[in-house]
């Protein structure tokens, strides 16, 4: 009825809302973090300048020395390396923040390497993690040969959404934590992979298992929190994926998110 269809738009409205302000959160991050190798890109760079300023009237009257010009070259060579360096970073942050955005926003099915995919994610993530209230390490051991015939976006989503809730609920006030991402084929069941995010944060006890994946069900009402992340998860993997998804957890010893994808997307 009426009713029914003004509160299914009402919740996809909510949905598109959420992931929009996930990406506008990653913006900021990515922002931010490019504010540091290309800041340091343009000082060195300047620096650089200066230096060669204060060397052409030598030249020009015949008053350079070799032991300055020597000097010189040893530091245009360090210097030259360091904005390679930071200019590099940042190029590659641009480039994982491209891959995955514009994957979010074209919804398209396409051939891709789920390693690049995941490795994209992280690098994305970087600002985040690093701004983070606790030391986190990322690891990733994920099989090279896994190659999808899926939906990059929603995968990717469904990563950030993970890696973020394990930041946010299970390494919250730890001082440090590690999250790892692991994907390999699912032994008797080919054109299948299993990938598992995990965390080894506070976990999530029985109660709150059976909860985790409705919609609007989160444990920061108040903070922030939608209740609508894990409830993505669950849609995405479950309605474009066309895999599933399941929660493996107790108190106080972590928590993995086990989803079981096929390589062939349902169209």
């Amino acid at each position: 009825d009426e009713r029914t269809c003004d509160l299914r738009a009402a919740q996809e409205s909510l949905s598109a809302s959420a992931r929009l302000a996930s990406l506008g959160s990653l913006v900021a991050g990515v922002a931010h973090d490019l504010n540091s190798p290309i800041g340091s890109a343009l000082l060195t760079a300047n620096a650089l300048s200066e230096r060669t300023r204060t060397l052409q009237p030598l030249l020009e009257q015949s008053k350079l020395q070799r032991s300055t010009l020597l000097a010189f070259f040893q530091d245009q060579l360090h210097s030259s390396e360091l904005i390679e360096r930071s200019l590099q970073r940042a190029a590659t942050l641009l480039k994982a923040f491209k891959n995955v955005t514009a994957d979010q926003v074209s919804d398209a099915r396409r051939r891709f390497a789920l390693a690049d995919a995941v490795h994209d994610v992280v690098d994305m993530l970087g600002p985040s993690l690093r701004h983070a209230a606790c030391k986190l390490t990322v690891r990733q051991a994920v099989d090279a040969s896994l190659t999808l015939d899926s939906y990059p976006g929603a995968l990717d989503q469904v990563l950030v959404n993970l890696i973020n809730n394990a930041v946010i609920h299970g390494l919250e006030g730890r001082e440090q934590g590690l999250i790892e991402i692991a994907a390999a084929p699912l032994e008797g069941q080919a054109g299948w992979f299993s990938l598992r995010v995990s965390d080894d944060g506070k976990g999530i006890d029985t109660a709150t298992q059976a909860q985790v994946f409705e919609r609007f069900f989160t444990t920061k009402r108040g903070q922030g929190g939608s209740g609508l992340g894990l409830h993505q998860v669950h849609s995405l993997v479950s309605e474009t994926l066309g895999g599933s998804v399941n929660i493996e957890s107790e108190s106080n010893k972590g928590c993995s998110f086990l989803l079981r994808l096929p390589l062939h997307a349902p169209h």
